[in-house]
Parts: structure tokens; C-alpha cells; sequence
């Protein structure tokens, strides 16, 4: 198989190498796809936080504290009320993630807006599984209430999603109260700057890109992009001082859904050389969730490169992934920050500037008729659709659809290419016992287009109205289709594809 040699601070002029994945197909129209430079370095941050052997401040730090868009989400953990996140743009849908290293007890999650916030609505959920609702006014801080009333959960995830506002959202602090006998407080994850750069990337570069390795999110990560199962390809981290190393936390494989795990490869042995040194081996286990890679002895250094060594087969396809990566010093697990994939989102609006992708990205969609169905197509590569398929007494069903999106054809309408999962789930009502709950996750993604509705040319949304199937499901409520198709209407969003489609408006 072919294997890259890597060439550090190479200048921001690479494509990314290309391989054949089921999961993603490389684009279409290349001319007309945005190709961030480089595809494969990913730089540090401006503003160097130097590597920090010990917390400076003791605490619990979580295994990532992830917002949907924008930047400072660390901010909200730092005990100032004064300072805070907010989303990039549209606020509705967008939320903050907290995932802890294992199950903890929380007694209360308290949050706080800043006092030039809009009020707002928060869903939360945890653990995965939806919670409450909550309605929250600028200034002191709002207790989240937990399903079931004062019973401890313990928490592995805990998600708040926006889910109305009466304009711009902006928090100012999110308070986890710990038990009595934890006397410790919720930190942010442990980051520093570093430079990452691997020896390929599978095309499209910004659905499988190296900067996904370190941005807390495990259903993202790098996809190397030589032909084979990856077999010496590399990942390169780069300090600018020495640093000790005890050993690494590794996501094996693709953890987007048991699915995706099972199809892609797998690294089985990596290779740690530090500063040139002779290859370390590493044993990797093929299974899904986090594994610990100790080092017999810590390191020091300020070089580290990890080379697939060994792999294993996918059962369909043969591009290796590696989701997560986190170093680990004596103090426990570390994070990289890096400007790239801020870049990358900068590329993004710069090129759609101007065009029906540029009115479509970072607002919430509402379905026209099923106004339960929501959709956000962010400009940082990622998407979410919300839909509420049964909802009755007896039973309750509604479907997660995200993961990564790229632009594959510009011209009008626009034609993205989705790269995710469905996550549906099914609530049964049942009399004097337990709800009952069932949970799926499979993969799915494809081709979309996308346009906005012109009445001065309505043929294409006329010609896709026609099929009886698509009205019946998406435009029920606007009657004969005739009647609407030249109104101005405002901005109309219409999307047609395998997995996903329907006639939405602004939220």
C-alpha cells in the first residue's frame, strides 16, 4: 500500500490523498468544492497555552466539554459570571455537551444567562435520553430540573439544547453541584496547543479531517486516505518545548454508531517514535468506547509521531478511523487545541458568500406542515434534524439525523453530500409499570439539494411537488399546489434526497 512521507510545517498548499469508502464518496465536482489548505497540517492556536504538567487548579475535569458552534464554551465552567458562550449564529437547536471520564453523581446543574441574553427555552438531556424543559430569564442562575424530582442520577452525558429564544442566547455559567462528600469542582478538559499533521486524509477532507481527533466529539475523527487499510500512515504531534508522556486515550475505529465501528477499519498496533527514537509499540484492542495506552516507561519529548502498525479489516470497507485521541501526562488525560477546523469553517463561508447556501447555513429550519421537524445546517461542517414521527397517549417516536456535510456542486440548486446516523427512539406508554424504551442507531447519509423557493421560478419545486408521495408527506397542509408556487412566500427552503427532504421555513 502506498504510505505518505510526512514533511512537518509543509506549507498550506496539500489536497487531501483519496480512497474508496462507502461511507463517503468522494465529490462530485471538485472545481466546485471547497478545499481548505492544508487537508492535512492542522496548526496551533495564536495564542500558545503552554503544556502544563499539573492543573494549576485542582478539580474534576471532564472528558469534553463540547458546544454545537462558536468559540469560549470552557468559559462557562470558570466561575465568572461575567464571561461566557454564545452560539455562532441562530441560537435555536444549537446547545453544550458535558461528558464525564465515568458515571458521576450530580446533585444540581444550575444556569446562568448573561444579562444582555435573550430569554430562552433549554432542553436537557442526559445521558443521551431526553430530561426536562426549562424556561430560563437573564440574570441569577435557573436550576435544571431532573425527570423524576429529587432522585441523584448519575451522569455520564448531560446536553442543553436550545430549543426557542426571543432572540440572541448568550451563558454565562453553568454550575454542576457536586455531592457533599465531593469537595472537588467541574473543570473544563485539560488543552494545550501543539501542532497535529497526518500523512493523509480521505477526500472530501472536511468530513474525515485530523482536527476532528482532538475536538471532544467521538462520532467525528480522522480517516486516513491511502489505498489499503492504512498501514503506515502517520499522525504527527509537535510541541515547542519538551513534554512528558505517560501514555494516550484512544476511540478506535469509527465510534458514530456500532454500524460505522463494524464497516470501517481499525487500528489493531500503533508506533510511538519520540523525537526520532526507535518505534514504541502499542496495542491497540478492537473494540468500541475509550481504552487507556499506558507506556512502560513516560517519555519526554518534543516530537511524537504514532504510525499504524497493524489494522483490522472493516466488514465492507477498508479506510481506517480513529475517532479520539487524548495524550495523558502524570495528571491525567490532555487535550490539543488548534486553530484548523475554524479555518476550515472560514473557507466554508467564503465560499458559498453570496449564494442560496449562504441564506440556508446557520439558521433553524422549521417543516412546513410538521412543524415538530426541525433541521440546522452549520457552516462548521456539522448538521442536526429533529423529527417527531408518532406522537400520541400510547407512544412516542422521534429521530435524530446528524453527523458531517460538505458541498459538492454549487450551482443552483446546491448539492450537499450528509455523512451520519439516525438515532430514533420509541417510548411506549404502559399502565402501572415502567415506560418502555427502545433505541436504534444505523448509518445514513447521501446526496441532497437544496434550494430556496422563487415564485418567479417555481419549476423546480413545482416538478418535485408533483409526485404525490412527496406532497402527501412534506406540503399536506398548503392545499393545491398551484395556489402557492408563485407567492412570495419569504425564504422557503425546499431539500430532496434518499435521507432527508422536505419544505421547511425559518424558524
Amino acid at each position: 500500500m502506498r504510505s505518505s512521507t510526512l514533511v512537518f510545517l509543509l506549507p498550506l498548499a496539500l489536497a487531501c490523498s483519496s480512497s474508496t469508502d462507502g461511507d463517503a464518496t468522494p465529490a462530485a465536482n471538485p472545481a466546485a468544492t471547497p478545499q481548505a489548505t492544508p487537508a492535512t497540517a492542522v496548526q496551533p492556536a495564536a495564542t500558545a497555552r503552554p503544556w502544563v504538567p499539573v492543573p494549576p487548579v485542582s478539580g474534576i475535569h471532564l472528558q469534553s466539554l463540547v458546544a454545537t458552534s462558536g468559540e469560549g464554551v470552557e468559559r462557562l465552567l470558570d466561575g465568572d459570571p461575567t464571561t461566557g458562550w454564545s452560539p455562532m449564529h441562530d441560537p435555536v437547536d444549537e446547545g453544550v455537551l458535558l461528558r464525564f471520564e465515568e458515571p458521576t453523581r450530580v446533585m444540581q446543574v444550575k444556569l446562568q444567562l448573561c444579562p444582555e441574553s435573550s430569554s430562552a427555552t433549554f432542553e436537557s438531556f442526559v445521558n443521551g435520553a431526553s430530561n426536562t424543559l426549562v424556561r430560563v430569564n437573564p440574570g441569577g442562575p435557573v436550576l435544571v430540573p431532573w425527570r423524576g424530582g429529587a432522585d441523584t442520577p448519575a451522569i455520564k452525558s448531560f446536553f442543553l439544547r436550545v430549543v426557542g429564544s426571543d432572540g440572541p442566547v448568550d451563558i454565562c455559567e453553568i454550575a454542576v453541584i457536586m455531592p457533599p462528600e465531593i469537595t472537588q469542582a467541574v473543570k473544563p478538559p485539560r488543552s494545550v496547543d501543539a501542532t497535529l499533521k497526518a500523512s493523509s486524509v480521505l477526500e472530501p477532507c472536511d468530513a474525515y479531517h485530523p482536527g476532528y481527533l482532538f475536538d471532544g466529539r467521538t462520532d467525528f475523527g480522522w480517516v486516513e486516505g491511502a489505498e489499503g487499510l492504512g498501514v503506515g500512515e502517520t499522525l504527527t504531534i509537535q510541541f515547542d518545548g519538551p513534554i512528558e508522556l505517560t501514555g494516550f486515550d484512544l476511540w478506535n475505529g469509527y465510534q458514530r454508531s456500532a454500524d460505522h465501528f463494524d464497516r470501517n477499519a481499525r487500528a489493531a498496533q500503533l508506533d510511538l517514535s519520540v523525537d526520532g527514537s526507535a518505534p514504541m509499540p502499542l496495542s491497540v484492542t478492537d473494540t468500541q468506547g475509550p481504552q487507556r495506552l499506558e507506556l512502560p516507561t513516560p517519555v519526554t519529548g518534543e516530537r511524537f509521531v504514532l504510525t499504524v502498525a497493524q489494522a483490522t479489516a472493516g466488514s465492507k470497507y477498508e479506510d481506517l478511523v480513529i475517532s479520539e485521541l487524548r495524550l495523558r501526562d502524570a495528571a491525567g488525560p490532555v487535550s490539543l487545541h488548534t486553530t484548523d477546523l475554524a479555518e476550515r469553517e472560514h473557507l466554508l463561508l467564503e465560499t458559498i458568500h453570496g449564494s442560496d447556501l449562504d441564506r440556508i447555513v446557520n439558521r433553524s429550519w422549521q417543516g412546513l406542515c410538521n412543524e415538530s421537524t426541525r433541521f440546522t445546517l452549520r457552516s462548521n461542517h456539522s448538521f442536526v434534524s429533529y423529527a417527531q414521527i408518532v406522537d400520541d397517549e400510547d407512544e412516542s417516536m422521534h429521530e435524530v439525523f446528524d453527523g458531517a456535510w460538505v458541498v459538492q456542486d454549487m450551482t443552483a440548486p446546491a448539492t450537499i453530500q450528509t455523512y451520519g446516523r439516525k438515532h430514533r427512539t420509541q417510548t411506549t406508554w404502559v399502565p402501572y409499570g415502567d415506560d418502555q424504551v427502545q433505541s436504534t442507531v444505523r448509518i445514513a447519509g447521501g446526496k441532497s439539494q437544496l434550494w430556496l423557493h422563487d415564485p418567479a421560478a417555481p419549476q423546480p419545486a413545482a416538478t418535485l411537488l408533483a409526485d404525490p408521495a412527496f406532497a402527501s408527506e412534506h406540503a399536506y397542509c398548503m392545499g393545491p399546489i398551484d395556489g402557492w408556487l408563485g407567492q412570495d412566500m419569504g425564504d422557503l427552503l425546499v431539500i430532496q434526497g434518499a435521507s432527508m427532504a422536505g419544505v421547511y421555513k425559518p424558524f
